[in-house]
């Protein structure tokens, strides 16, 4: 069997310096500590957040208090689009994987850098549309592929997201 992993850009690898200059400028960052919660399942706040350094990991809590785990992101990526895009709550717990720094821009600036900037609008829908094709292919691999090629695939993912301690 073979077991593919997709590396796909993170959306500071698609934008210029002085791109990520102007999300600076516009932006605000918030310094977070391991454990933190960023913000909550059903959470309506809107933007977009850049992870600049550290990792931020995504997942639902259960009545009991268990954390599922559903995918951790590091830094360059970016995640909050649903909230602009499709003005809906968050789907998923975002909480600090050690001690992130993340650059959050509101709607309003969203919306006129993306207006303004094609480049800028060209990245942030190539990053959309890698998650989306990734989201595809697990639904896909739910259907075709055995348990032990998608555990395979799991552990390739988190170990190219640095998931692991050392």
């Amino acid at each position: 069997m073979i077991v593919s992993v997709s590396i796909h850009h993170s959306l500071i690898d698609l934008i210029s310096d002085e791109l990520l200059e102007q999300l600076h400028s516009v932006g605000h960052l918030k310094q977070c500590h391991d454990g933190q919660m960023i913000h909550a399942q059903a959470d309506k706040s809107i933007g977009l957040s850049i992870i600049l350094d550290g990792r931020v990991r995504f997942g639902l809590y259960t009545k009991d208090g268990t954390f599922y785990l559903t995918g951790i992101l590091c830094p360059g990526h970016c995640y909050g689009e649903v909230t602009l895009f499709a003005d809906r709550p968050r789907a998923y717990h975002a909480e600090a994987f050690g001690e992130p720094e993340i650059l959050v821009i509101g709607q309003s600036a969203f919306d006129a850098l993306y207006d303004r900037e094609s480049a800028f609008a060209r990245a942030v829908t190539q990053t959309i549309t890698q998650r989306l094709y990734e989201s595809l292919d697990f639904a896909d691999d739910l259907r075709r592929v055995p348990i032990e090629g998608r555990i395979a695939r799991l552990l390739l993912r988190t170990a190219r997201i640095g998931g692991f301690d050392d």
